[in-house]
């Protein structure tokens, strides 16, 4: 029995203790796993403060395009309180809320879009109250009214800094829209407003979609999408456009089907706030959409509904607030009223993301 024991001990300990190589150094019967390298994603703000402005817009006004003006705003078009489609363009102060009227639209519009391009801000179709083609320049110039393909209304417009003229040119691309019968897939690219080309389609024709961009690429939010009969079909996709390589495809899904909500990159990450819901319900959600993962996170919410208001981003990097003006809200799914109110949005802070395996 004593020789039973010994002889186990001792197998015991030959299978425990480390063997040798022919060098004479230790090998671990089980090697550790080399080491996982791994890489970190910037960092993404986790949520965006958002608050009502203390002063408010001299009327109310919805569908307009609002573009960034160095440290102030431009409200150009939309429909007031009433419905009427309006010529204005307005300079806003944004510290004081103080308006300055400029050289009226010759033509009014709403659900138009807009862009600042090196020949001049131009405002690409609307409705009139029908949709139109023009292309309208704003102030004083010598740079005629033009033309799109075709009429096309409740686009949005984003512009990228070099694109089809080259040399760094800012290039404008319009994106979803309306004929008045067909929903428009085609992302129109122009880089002094007078000539536009087809860089893009997206999978799904949309209009009222919110546009964003991050890294050379767009992304488009939600939408009406075409439905039999008089009933409004909205999508929650997002799709993506990258006018590089002339593609687009659907990248992810927001939390639920909306339309005439606004978009705002920062940092990293891009964000989608307010809109409509299919039951006609206004929202507040904020929700953040991170490109290098394709997820959507809550990031927060509005201290009101508001859908169809103008939005745009002043300043950039850690500086950068984005802005909703105007809008609508409707209330009890039936009535909806025009807002005169004006929204910033800013990151409320940032946390590293979850590190990705290279």
């Amino acid at each position: 029995m004593l020789l039973l024991l010994a002889s186990l001990v001792a197998l015991g300990i030959y299978f425990a203790w480390p063997s040798t190589n022919t060098t004479g150094h230790a090998t671990p019967k089980h090697p550790a796993k080399a080491p996982v390298s791994h890489r970190r994603r910037s960092y993404v703000p986790l949520s965006l403060g958002a608050r009502v402005e203390a002063w408010r817009l001299p009327a109310a006004v919805s569908r307009e395009a609002v573009l960034a003006d160095g440290s102030g705003l431009t409200v150009i078009g939309g429909l007031d309180a009433s419905g009427n489609s309006l010529s204005g363009v307005e300079n806003i102060d944004l510290a004081s809320g103080a308006v300055t009227s400029g050289p009226a639209l010759a033509t009014p519009v709403h659900d138009a879009s807009a862009a600042g391009l090196a020949d001049g801000t131009f405002v690409f179709g609307g409705g009139s109250p029908t949709t139109v083609a023009t292309v309208q320049p704003v102030g004083p110039g010598t740079v005629p009214a033009s033309a799109l393909p075709q009429p096309r209304s409740d686009s949005a417009t984003v512009v990228l800094s070099s694109g089809v003229r080259g040399g760094g040119a800012p290039t404008a691309y319009v994106v979803g829209g309306y004929t008045g019968l067909t929903y428009l897939g085609e992302v129109l690219a122009t880089s002094d407003g007078q000539r536009f080309a087809t860089v893009a389609n997206l999978p799904v024709p949309v209009r009222y979609a919110a546009v964003a961009t991050y890294s050379g690429r767009i992304y488009v939010f939600g939408g009406e999408v075409a439905a039999p009969g008089p009933n409004v079909a909205l999508t929650n996709d997002i799709q993506m456009v990258d006018p590089a390589t002339h593609s687009a495809a659907v990248v992810g899904h927001l939390p639920e089907a909306l339309y005439g909500s606004a978009a705002f990159s920062f940092h990293s990450a891009l964000y989608v706030a307010g809109g409509d819901a299919a039951n006609g319900a206004t929202l507040t959600r904020i929700s953040l959409f991170e490109p290098s993962s394709h997820e959507v996170l809550d990031a927060g919410s509005l201290p009101q509904g508001e859908a169809f208001g103008g939005y745009t981003t002043v300043g950039s990097g850690a500086a950068a607030v984005g802005y909703i003006v105007g809008g609508e809200v409707t209330i009890a799914g039936q009535n909806t009223v025009s807002l005169a109110t004006v929204m910033s949005l800013r990151p409320n802070g940032a946390a590293p993301a979850r590190p990705e395996t290279a």
